[in-house]
């Protein structure tokens, strides 16, 4: 991010200053209590800018915009269920990583470039070997869609290894990020003709609930999209294992909505943003 990026963020943070502002000069005129702290601390923080690192200030963007989504999470909720709000939009401080099916949103161009960390064939290990690229962009939220291509091979699932490689995955990439929420997809079933040729990926489902128990007993938050897949399932492309550009639109909801909730339910307010 170069000088133009540094100066569009100040230009950014001036302009939420001179709302505050704004906004306490309309509440004054109507006869209500002042609130001078709120314009003297962005003035404060628009002066301290400078020492800032660029990072830094990327990281006071994105605890704003999460403070305001737990502030009006049931609203935004609705907004993104309704289809009135654009989800890609809404990922802040992020990075989403896993295999091909999460580098079709690079593919498409639906999110940032250098926030998905993910590429065809990537298994549990390859995702590992990458936590580098992830701990670079000191994200606040982890996305991961993995464990297709560790299912996918001609011997039956070894489940325990698995769930073992998986553990093992989520770990180092938390060790990477302590601070960041870790998020985990349901890995996506395929279509029924595909487990004709493909009969080992019935192992899915089962593999799906083993992982949302592991999530719950260490404390990272689950995704479930299987109803997605069966409402949307004619949005498979040809091979039937891969999303069109139009599915992906519901799995980014599916992915904010999990932040939403998680972010406006118990917990939510035991770690102050960065």
């Amino acid at each position: 991010m170069g000088n133009f990026s540094h100066k569009r963020i100040k230009l950014g943070i001036a302009a939420g200053i001179l709302a505050v502002f704004l906004f306490d000069l309309i509440w004054n005129l109507h006869g209500y209590k002042p609130r001078p702290d709120g314009v003297d601390e962005g003035v404060r923080q628009l002066q301290s800018l400078d020492a800032r690192s660029v990072s830094e200030a990327d990281s006071m963007i994105a605890a704003i915009a999460r403070r305001r989504q737990i502030a009006e999470g049931e609203r935004i909720k609705a907004a993104v269920l309704a289809g009135d709000s654009d989800p890609f939009a809404m990922f802040t401080n992020y990075a989403v990583c896993g295999d091909s099916r999460t580098e079709a949103l690079k593919a498409y161009g639906l999110l940032e470039e250098r926030r998905i960390v993910a590429d065809v064939g990537w298994n549990l290990d390859t995702l590992s070997a990458h936590v580098g690229e992830i701990q670079a962009l000191n994200p606040l939220n982890v996305f991961l869609e993995v464990g297709l291509n560790d299912i996918n091979g001609d011997d039956a699932l070894d489940m325990d290894s698995f769930l073992g490689r998986f553990a093992d995955c989520c770990r180092t990439i938390q060790a990477a990020v302590p601070d960041a929420v870790l998020y985990v997809n349901s890995i996506f079933p395929v279509r029924a003709d595909v487990l004709e040729q493909k009969p080992y990926l019935a192992d899915i489902p089962a593999a799906n609930v083993r992982l949302a128990q592991m999530c719950d007993e260490n404390g990272w938050v689950w995704i479930d999209n299987d109803a997605i897949v069966e409402q949307h399932s004619d949005l498979y492309e040809g091979d039937g294992i891969h999303f069109n550009r139009q599915f992906n639109t519901y799995w980014a909801q599916n992915m904010i909505i999990a932040q939403i909730d998680h972010d406006t339910g118990a917990g939510a307010s035991d770690k102050e943003p960065r």
